[in-house]
């Protein structure tokens, strides 16, 4: 990675602090973490990553953090998408923003990247994460656990209303991996 690209990145600089503290809490010293950045790659790059990295994922002592924003909304962005004239629910631009974000979080939520790259190519959305979430959802398919994928929260940084306005979405999910019982214990 050149110098520009790494002093623009900042997803990891944002989690870094919170997994820090969570393990200052735990008073667990010795977790170490792997950092792993992903750039702009192919689709099949993705699918190779995601099938490496499945049986690690899934390796119950492993804790996994995808960072992303979502829709980067305004014109310094070069992405302006207005609601439909016709559509009577949606009145403002952050209203149409947030649908088209939980059309995408209800894709990744399906765990099928096939979805979220048909998702991507026909809204175009703005999510700078797409590649780490594909190669994610990648590793979900391949694992021979099944997940549990849930967004929890959202929220945007402006109530974009006008074409002067801008806004950055943010969402975040939980995976967990479903338990089964089987005789006398819980198994992955």
């Amino acid at each position: 990675m050149n110098q520009d690209v790494d002093e623009d990145e900042h997803s990891g600089e944002m989690q870094y602090p919170f997994i820090a503290k969570i393990i200052k809490d735990a008073d667990r010293s010795s977790i170490r973490v792997l950092a792993i950045m992903v750039g702009s790659i192919a689709k099949s790059t993705e699918r190779s990553y995601g099938a490496l990295l499945a049986p690690i994922l899934e390796d119950s002592r492993v804790f996994t953090v995808i960072s992303s924003d979502f829709c980067h909304w305004g014109q310094r962005f070069r992405y302006t998408p207005q609601p439909p004239q016709d559509d009577e629910e949606i009145n403002e631009v952050y209203e149409y923003i947030e649908r088209l974000d939980r059309k995408g979080m209800q894709q990744i939520e399906l765990q099928r990247p096939g979805a979220f790259a048909d998702y991507l190519k026909t809204y175009k959305n703005t999510i700078c994460g797409r590649h780490p979430i594909s190669v994610w959802l990648n590793a979900l398919q391949n694992q021979s656990t099944q997940s549990s994928v849930r967004f929890v929260e959202y929220a945007q940084s402006n109530k974009a209303r006008t074409a002067d306005d801008f806004s950055v979405s943010y969402a975040s999910a939980v995976c967990r991996v479903r338990r089964t019982f089987s005789g006398d214990k819980f198994t992955a």
